[in-house]
């Protein structure tokens, strides 16, 4: 039997290779599927649950499916194996500001261990709640979700013509989003999400920092945009990386790992921050028209409460 080590180790090097990997052909667009379903999860193990179970919906481990959603894992089932943090206390030499003798100070070092999880699909019992909740095809939805975006969003978003053929656009110099007036309410949201990546992640103070080539910036916003539509149930089908596989085989792994990283943390952020602006937002409805009834004369209360 492998030691605890061996098994960490085994999983390191499984997900260098699948860094590589995963730029190539369709994995591309798959892996991101898998990192809008995980997005609170480390970049190393959405990698490793899209390495072991490309499909995979919703993970758990064993005692959690059993405890928690009263499900069972099928017999003869294979865990997908993730790493999970393991920190351990010890002791560290230093020298004593004041007497200058070596005294020792305690520390806690960051460790890993492998754990095991199952997926959905490889369970059985009573059924979950819907996973993804939708957010197209209803108009008031819309409106809250675009209210949302420009809530989050770190500059004002304006509608008006855009030149050219470009859907929207980020501006630094002048610190806003424009969108092309007149798009469907699906490319509208997607274009408000990609140009929000562009002022999170490729504004004037961003980039002074961490100077990075035209393609490196698209590829990031367009993924970001792409996972937080995913998660929201938007139409994806249309997306497409064409140069993805050329410009990751410029890049080393540190630098591959770093993109999705960034990808990662920005959706993530996004996806919560549209989540908590949207329940913001239906709750301020719901006190309107609360107040909106309060006000109404009493005899059309009466006839509001006979018609619920």
């Amino acid at each position: 039997m492998s030691t605890r080590s061996e098994q960490v180790k085994a999983l390191t090097a499984q997900l260098e290779q699948g860094v590589k990997d995963v730029f190539h052909s369709d994995n591309y667009l798959n892996f991101l599927r898998t990192m809008a379903k995980f997005h609170s999860y480390s970049v190393n193990n959405e990698l490793l649950i899209h390495l072991q179970c490309p499909n995979a919906s919703f993970v758990a481990g064993y005692t959690t499916w059993r405890d928690k959603f009263h499900r069972h894992v099928k017999a003869g089932e294979q865990g997908i194996r993730i790493l999970a943090p393991a920190p351990y206390k010890c002791h560290e030499e230093v020298e004593d500001p004041i007497t200058h003798e070596q005294v020792l100070r305690p520390i806690t070092v960051m460790s890993y261990r492998t754990a095991v999880c199952f997926d959905y699909s490889q369970t059985e019992g009573e059924p979950l709640p819907e996973l993804i909740h939708e957010l197209t095809g209803d108009v008031s939805q819309y409106e809250d979700l675009l209210e949302a975006i420009r809530r989050i969003s770190p500059v004002p978003i304006d509608f008006m013509a855009v030149p050219g053929q470009a859907y929207g656009y980020f501006s630094p110099s002048e610190s806003k989003i424009a969108i092309q007036s007149g798009l469907s309410q699906v490319q509208t949201v997607k274009t408000a999400l990609h140009e929000l990546t562009h002022s999170l992640l490729h504004n004037k103070d961003v980039l002074k920092e961490n100077q990075k080539d035209r393609r490196t910036i698209e590829i990031e916003a367009e993924s970001t945009a792409f996972v937080v539509s995913s998660s929201l149930g938007l139409s994806v089908e249309e997306y497409s990386f064409p140069y993805v596989a050329s410009w990751s085989s410029s890049q080393s792994v540190k630098e591959l790992k770093s993109s999705l990283e960034t990808i990662r943390q920005t959706s993530s952020h996004i996806i919560d921050q549209l989540q908590a602006e949207m329940r913001s937002i239906q709750m301020e409805r719901s006190q309107e028209q609360i107040i909106v009834h309060q006000e109404l004369p009493e005899h059309i209360q009466h006839q509001a409460h006979i018609s619920l």
